[in-house]
C-alpha cells in the first residue's frame, strides 16, 4: 500500500526578507528562514517562525537541508535564487523536501 503524499505547505505572511521588499510586495513566504553557507552549496533551515504551517507539522527541523523544491531538485542554486521559488501570493502551496543529516542514515521527507 502507498501513503498518501503529504499536503504541501502554503504561503503564508511569514519569513519575507525586507531587503527585497519592493520584488515580494504583495507575496507570502513559509515560515521558514534558510541559509547558505559560502563555503557549502547545501542550503538549510536556520529558523522556523512559531504559528507558521512548517512549525505547525511539526516535521521541519533547524539544520534540515532543502533538496528539492516542487519535485525539482536543487543544483547549484543560491539562497536568493530559492527564495524566488518559494515565496509566492497568499494562499498559494509549495512542495519541498528536506533531509535530516542528523540522524544515520539521513531521514529524508516532503511537505
Amino acid at each position: 500500500a502507498s501513503t498518501p503524499a503529504p499536503e504541501p505547505i502554503v504561503n503564508s505572511r511569514w519569513s519575507i526578507d525586507s531587503s527585497n521588499a519592493d520584488y515580494f510586495k504583495d507575496q507570502a513566504g513559509v515560515g521558514l528562514f534558510l541559509q547558505q553557507d559560502s563555503d557549502h552549496p547545501r542550503i538549510y533551515v536556520i529558523k522556523v517562525v512559531p504559528g507558521a504551517a512548517p512549525h505547525a507539522s511539526g516535521k521541519i527541523q533547524i539544520n534540515d537541508v532543502l533538496l528539492s523544491v516542487d519535485g525539482v531538485e536543487l543544483r547549484d542554486e543560491r539562497v536568493n535564487d530559492i527564495r524566488r521559488k518559494v515565496v509566492g501570493p497568499m494562499g498559494t502551496y509549495v512542495r519541498l523536501a528536506f533531509a535530516r543529516e542528523s540522524t544515520s542514515p539521513p531521514t529524508q521527507y516532503e511537505c
